[in-house]
């Protein structure tokens, strides 16, 4: 599978899973095995409650990361109430 088609596919799956409640230990196995089922042993992934980062290495050798932004819609707006309160 191209390197950059599976990134995005993996990227895509942590956040879907973050933004669904998992636990973030969750996120990173999910989206770790994904990656070394189809590229091998140069896949490393970091998420934390509000963030996904997915690297691997390209066809080309060089490392390749993606990040994106875990945005959880209900948590926002309560928050921003709270502290009106």
């Amino acid at each position: 599978m191209d390197s950059d088609k599976l990134l995005n596919l993996a990227t895509e799956l942590g956040c879907l899973l973050a933004e669904s409640g998992a636990e973030i230990s969750r996120v990173e196995e999910s989206v770790y095995r994904l990656l070394r089922a189809y590229q091998g042993e140069a896949a490393q992934v970091f998420a934390i409650p509000s963030c996904l980062i997915v690297s691997l290495k390209a066809e080309d050798c060089r490392p390749t990361p993606r990040m994106r932004r875990i945005r959880s819609p209900g948590t926002l707006p309560r928050m921003a109430s709270a502290h009106r309160s």
